[in-house]
């Protein structure tokens, strides 16, 4: 048990009730009051400073795990030194010191990040500064109209923090990070794998189609109706995805239908994009892409088809 008379267990009593109220602000012009004319507003701010020192030192030792009643308070360089040895030989009482500056820096700036509304995670801790390490508003106005924060966000989840996961595991593996796998990043994978459930018959693009087409336009619809007090049960699902190709008949004329547009497509024009982009990626001309399979067979008189020699 302390001798609470001796003026060791009192400083002891006082640092460790500021230790255990580390945002504890004190009002040194009332202390001053209180503890008589002899002492001033500066006076109570000095004697408090050697105070919080020793505070310091008791909160440091018990995030270390050691028990604060070992740390001489007299001189709290042995607490320092106590954590450094479990830290290892690297690690000196000096940088132990030098860390806990920077960790209280750092939480300034995680505080000041929540208190305007802003996600931590942003936050470029341990920059002097005290800048914000990525912000998906101020790169999306550097990228342009064409890229909003929620792309930039998207991009930050999707692709680079899986990226840096992979390059941390390389590094701690002791493997070099160049060779590092680039493959299924992004929201891509994300297409991909929703298409190899589908069935072989699906593709990604596909799939990006049909959310815009549809999902896309379908979750707007909703979302103008509750805006609106109405129920979004109730929505229309006319002319989803296939907008396109009615508009394409309704300019074609009444003798073509919708299912004859998706088989043009599909049989000729697709077909034709890709032999002009192969044509393209070999350097040649598409302008000389064979066309001859890919005319409609013509018929003569007497019903008889005609095919092109």
């Amino acid at each position: 048990m302390p001798n609470w008379k001796s003026y060791e267990a009192t400083v002891r009593l006082l640092s460790a009730i500021v230790a255990a109220h580390p945002n504890l602000k004190l009002d040194y012009a009332a202390i001053s009051k209180y503890y008589g004319d002899e002492s001033t507003y500066h006076q109570i701010w000095h004697g408090m400073n050697g105070i919080k020192r020793k505070a310091e030192s008791l909160r440091n030792a018990v995030d270390a795990g050691l028990n604060a009643s070992t740390v001489d308070l007299e001189n709290d360089s042995i607490a320092k030194k106590e954590i450094s040895v479990r830290f290892g030989g690297d690690c000196t009482a000096s940088a132990v010191e030098n860390r806990f500056r920077r960790l209280k820096s750092d939480a300034k700036l995680i505080n000041a990040a929540v208190a305007k509304g802003e996600d931590p995670i942003l936050m470029n801790v341990g920059d002097t500064n005290g800048g914000v390490a990525c912000k998906g508003k101020a790169i999306s106005e550097l990228m342009g109209s064409a890229t909003p924060a929620s792309h930039i966000k998207s991009q930050l989840r999707e692709t680079i923090k899986p990226l840096s996961e992979r390059l941390i595991a390389m590094r701690d593996a002791d493997e070099d990070c160049k060779d590092v796998d680039l493959t299924d990043l992004g929201s891509r994978r994300y297409k991909a794998e929703t298409a190899r459930i589908m069935g072989s018959d699906t593709t990604a693009s596909s799939l990006k189609n049909h959310f815009h087409r549809t999902v896309k336009v379908l979750g707007n619809r909703q979302m103008l109706m509750l805006a609106a007090g109405r129920d979004s049960k109730d929505v229309s699902l006319d002319k989803l995805g296939l907008s396109e190709p009615k508009e394409i008949v309704a300019i074609m004329g009444s003798d073509v239908t919708i299912e004859a547009i998706k088989q043009q497509i599909g049989k000729r024009i697709k077909v034709l994009g890709s032999r002009q982009t192969e044509m393209r990626a070999a350097g040649h001309d598409p302008k000389n892409v064979d066309l001859e399979d890919l005319a409609a067979p013509k018929k003569d008189k007497g019903g008889q088809e005609l095919r092109l020699s």
